[in-house]
């Protein structure tokens, strides 16, 4: 089984340099933060039941961290063990995603696309929307603009440029990203951040332009990438993130869960996260101090 990208040495590698320590334990990826309240560490998108948690927790124990969290790669139906001292934890991941297949012929693949958003794929090329896929510089400008307009339009809780600029980086030099972009007329109307998996593209992030929008660039950008990443020869293309299939649609977010059901992939749901405690009167420290983090960093949207 292809291990998430999040589980790779290219994104311990990212970490790294962003001020996380990778440790591998039975070749999973634990990474560890230290902090002013001590360590902590977090596991993303592992396959939970292959971690040998004693080992997990005398490594926890050795390096003075007050508890990991683990974000399950198994799914929802796969039975995990029982771990000594796990409490339910929020994820920080989403625990649902949308996963095209990319091993049927284009036509197929378009047929499985709900008929509204099989119009829109076609409709951005025949009105002149052009997608490219490239690891240039100023592709990796381009996206950085439209995804920080997006990201003060929307009011998302974003990272700097210099987070981005580590990831791309890292991973360009060794093949690991690319960038989409759908442009009208040589003006970038979309763009989005790719991680290339052994078989698998990843979706994490994109932008968009406020114009443009009749054109329906973000179709024809999904159809695009879908074409690319068959022609490159992966299996599948994994849109990061939905709300499940109970998805509430007063959500702020349904309306991008929306958008990616719509091109016809499957929606997995992954094992609920959890915290194994090492420490419980230093967990509850790091919980309190992030819980006061998140309300001055809502405080200070609200006044802003």
């Amino acid at each position: 089984m292809e291990k998430h990208f999040l589980q790779t040495e290219f994104w311990a590698e990212v970490r790294a340099k962003q001020g996380h320590q990778p440790v591998w334990i039975n070749n999973n990826l634990l990474l560890v933060k230290q902090t002013p309240l001590g360590g902590f560490g977090y596991m993303p998108q592992v396959q939970a039941a292959s971690i040998d948690y004693a080992q997990l927790v005398k490594q926890a124990k050795e390096l003075n961290l007050s508890h990991i969290l683990v974000d399950p790669a198994d799914l929802d139906s796969t039975p995990l063990p029982k771990v000594p001292n796990s409490v339910p934890a929020e994820s920080l991941y989403y625990r649902h995603t949308c996963i095209v297949d990319l091993t049927p012929d284009l036509d197929q693949i378009l047929e499985r696309m709900k008929p509204k958003w099989r119009y829109n794929a076609k409709l951005g090329g025949q009105k002149g929307v052009v997608v490219e896929v490239s690891d240039t510089d100023e592709v990796f400008e381009i996206f950085c603009d439209l995804f920080f307009k997006t990201v003060a339009r929307q009011k998302y809780f974003g990272r700097d440029k210099a987070y981005y600029e580590v990831i791309w980086n890292t991973l360009r030099p060794q093949g690991k990203v690319k960038i989409a972009v759908a442009k009208y007329q040589g003006q970038p109307l979309t763009a989005w951040m790719l991680y290339l998996g052994e078989q698998t593209v990843y979706y994490p992030y994109g932008g968009s332009s406020e114009s443009g929008r009749d054109l329906m660039p973000g179709h024809a950008l999904v159809w695009g990438i879908i074409q690319w990443a068959k022609a490159a020869g992966f299996k599948q293309f994994d849109l990061w993130g939905t709300l499940g299939p109970a998805a509430d649609e007063q959500s702020p977010q349904y309306g991008f869960h929306r958008f990616k059901m719509g091109f016809g992939g499957t929606e997995i749901s992954y094992a609920a996260s959890f915290v194994v405690v090492i420490s419980a009167w230093r967990y509850g420290l790091f919980r309190l101090a992030n819980s006061l983090r998140w309300l001055l960093l809502r405080l200070s949207k609200a006044l802003k």
